[in-house]
């Protein structure tokens, strides 16, 4: 078993004992359909994670409702309109 796995076995178990629950994994072919919603690319270790359990109190990826959808996109969006933000509002970006 690689060092990750092992690892993602722990963290697997750990909620458990903090009153935290995991839903079971997604399926490739939700990922595939989260990655094609959002426009995003999971990474090879955050994909193994997301098919071995979801932690769904963060985000639930699971979940293809237009309401989740809705708070998942505007969760990746937040820093690229925080950046903006500043740049437009809050003279961030130095003049040359």
């Amino acid at each position: 078993m690689s060092k990750w796995k092992t690892r993602l076995t722990k963290l697997q178990k750990l909620p458990i004992s903090k009153n935290y629950t995991l839903s079971k994994g997604l399926s490739e072919s939700e990922i595939c359909m989260a990655e094609e919603i959002y426009e995003i690319t999971f990474p090879p270790e955050l994909k193994e994670m997301l098919m071995m359990f979801n932690p769904y109190q963060l985000y639930d990826w699971s979940d293809f409702s237009k309401t989740n959808i809705e708070i998942i996109k505007g969760s990746l969006s937040s820093p690229i309109r925080g950046v903006l933000f500043d740049v437009e509002r809050n003279n961030f970006w130095i003049n040359s």
